[in-house]
């Protein structure tokens, strides 16, 4: 499901002194909010996806309850997505994207501004400024088929990012934009996302509304059960 591709695809606040760290961990860990997906394809097939999304970085799972084309959720992991329907289990998958690289798990860490690559083996291999924003590559070193990364900042704000294969092709690019502050915590609630495959692209603008930090309720949700399945 192309739904599951678009998640290879996030604070400030009332923290003690004494234990900044540990508060700050505690302070946030939960986000939820109204999503849409507009997609075209390489086809040129245009796709609308629609739900609401739950992530608590504490029991790392991001729940998405779909509400249309077709009413289903999909539970990600760090190593399954599993796809509901109805109560049943429909499909499982391998996991792309590690749930620490979800836009939602950063923004809770307050490391999105460098894609959190600061705490992973990628090095900063330079930095420019270009206007009012700031360019920085990172590359990982003794890893020949790894690609570089080029990111964009405004005003500590990561605005975009390129990720090139090992040859230097552009294999994605993605656009960050108009951030929110919920509660100290900065969204983007406008996410684009073009993929290119032989000499194809995909188009992905994924927007989110009535983003909520820490909501207590929805528990059910936040740890949705995965039934047992095929």
């Amino acid at each position: 499901m192309r739904i599951i591709q678009h998640f290879k695809f996030l604070l400030l606040t009332f923290v003690l002194a004494s234990s900044a760290l540990q508060i700050y961990a505690q302070t946030f860990s939960r986000i939820e909010a109204d999503f849409s997906i507009k997609e075209k394809d390489i086809a040129g097939n245009k796709i609308l996806t629609i739900g609401h999304v739950y992530f608590d970085k504490n029991i790392r799972k991001i729940v998405l309850d779909i509400s249309f084309p077709n009413k289903i959720i999909i539970v990600a992991s760090d190593s399954l997505v599993y796809i509901i329907k109805d109560d049943s289990l429909v499909n499982t998958s391998p996991a792309t994207v590690p749930i620490d690289f979800t836009v939602y798990n950063l923004c809770l860490n307050n490391t999105l501004e460098f894609y959190g690559l600061k705490e992973t083996p990628y090095k900063l291999e330079e930095l420019e400024k270009d206007s009012d924003l700031i360019i920085t590559t990172w590359d990982l070193p003794d890893d020949e088929t790894a690609g570089k990364l080029m990111l964009s900042q405004k005003d500590k704000k990561l605005t975009g990012m390129i990720n090139f294969d090992s040859e230097g092709i552009i294999l994605s690019k993605y656009f960050f934009e108009n951030y929110t502050n919920i509660d100290g915590v900065e969204f983007p609630a406008k996410m684009i996302q073009y993929m290119f495959v032989l000499d194809k692209k995909t188009i992905k603008v994924t927007t989110h509304r009535n983003i909520k930090i820490n909501e207590m309720g929805n528990n059910y949700f936040y740890d949705y059960p995965v039934p047992s399945g095929r």
